[in-house]
């Protein structure tokens, strides 16, 4: 038997019996729960008949990945979090690398940026922190994001405009910059978050912008002068690289469970062990739990003040994982004509890269909203007198 002291209200919790005293008392009570103590908790709470009442949040961001405003509800990946902000503390670059779904977005959003804002390092709850995406034109994304840590930072926004005016042939136009925003407090730092940053591959057209993107990043990371074409940031990922994995067990368990338990919902210990075997295996399982279990809570009635439990019985009956993303798409698309329908082909077809000459493996694509409004009767035949405003809305 091994016994471990967590933080209950008075109680403890030994492996073996499953002896749980108390009531949920916050997220951050509970880092390292393993599969079995959140099971052991979750039905202590369901069987003890204390009346706990919804707050009014809503416990589960579905599709969407998480936001720093979403950390309290963003659960499971708290020692990969931890892992990341040490190595943060210890270097300038740090590259996080993971299959579509696995949520890199969201550990580093909810995980890592938001417990920096919260001074989790020393002075790092005044650190200036921006997140941008490369897009098609990597250096403009940069030089906004620039710009608008230059603005908090009391400056002119126009010193990131640098970047815009130099960055293509100047490889320290960057490190300038950050430092020019960092002069100040002896503990400030600049923290950029490139997110999709596949996206330098799959939307970038320009080879001449994106080898001078690379070089501005590596050169801000203090790396040597490349050898050849990537071989900086190649190099540098894979000095820092930390990879998200599939979700195990512990992770799924307390991903699924707290959420519920910290806006004052009860859960079912059966429903948290149907869903992780309805996920075993699969890799983005983060965002379907989401999405199946915000369709589950949105189907029942709720209202703040209300007891409301999440049932194993009720989970099945909407069809599970399996079914809940297929009858949603299902009742969206229902709804369309048919020349809407065309409308809505022609807007995911606009949604994917084929994959061809430096990144020839298909993937997703961002498409700006004047690209697809202006979709017209050669995109899709019969849609030249349709709307296309109202099928992106439906679709979003």
């Amino acid at each position: 038997m091994i016994r471990q002291d967590v933080h209950t209200e008075g109680g403890t919790y030994v492996e073996g019996n499953l002896q749980v005293a108390g009531d949920y008392v916050g997220r951050d009570q509970y880092v390292g729960y393993t599969y079995e103590q959140v099971i052991a908790l979750v039905d202590h709470i369901r069987t003890t008949g204390r009346s706990r009442r919804w707050d009014g949040r809503m416990p589960y961001v579905g599709l969407v990945p998480f936001e720093q405003a979403d950390a309290m509800l963003f659960a499971g990946r708290e020692q990969l979090s931890h892992t990341l902000i040490d190595a943060l503390g210890q270097s300038r670059f740090v590259a996080v690398a993971g299959a579509s779904g696995s949520g890199k977005s969201s550990l580093v959003r909810a995980g890592v940026l938001s417990a920096l804002t919260r001074g989790v390092l020393p002075s790092s709850d005044k650190w200036l922190i921006e997140t941008f995406t490369p897009r098609t034109h990597p250096i403009e994304q940069l030089t906004l994001a620039m710009s608008a840590l230059a603005s908090r930072a009391g400056l002119s926004s126009a010193e990131g405009n640098a970047i815009r005016e130099t960055g293509q042939n100047d490889r320290q136009a960057l490190t300038r910059v950050a430092d020019l925003i960092a002069r100040g407090p002896r503990d400030q730092r600049v923290v950029l978050f490139i997110d999709q940053f596949e996206e330098l591959f799959t939307q970038t057209q320009a080879e001449q912008e994106r080898l001078a993107f690379v070089k501005l990043i590596a050169t801000r990371s203090d790396f040597l002068d490349p050898c050849t074409q990537y071989t900086d940031i190649r190099d540098l990922m894979n000095a820092r690289l930390h990879f998200v994995g599939a979700m195990d067990r512990q992770e799924l368990a307390r991903a699924i469970a707290f959420p519920a338990l910290e806006v004052g919902i009860e859960i079912d210990p059966a429903l948290v062990e149907e869903i992780i075997a309805d996920t075993r295996g699969e890799t983005g399982a983060l965002p379907l739990v989401q999405f199946a279990l915000r369709d589950l809570f949105e189907s029942m009635p709720h209202n703040s003040g209300d007891a409301i439990a999440l049932t194993r019985e009720a989970y099945l009956g909407q069809g599970g994982i399996g079914q809940a993303l297929q009858r949603h798409a299902g009742e969206v698309f229902a709804r369309f004509s048919s020349a809407q329908a065309e409308v809505a082909r022609a807007i995911f077809l606009r949604l994917v890269n084929p994959g061809t000459g430096v990144h020839p493996v298909p993937s997703r694509r961002r498409a700006a909203e004047d690209e697809l409004t202006g979709l017209t009767a050669a995109n899709a035949a019969t849609a030249a007198n349709i709307d296309v405003a109202p099928v992106i809305e439906a679709l979003a």
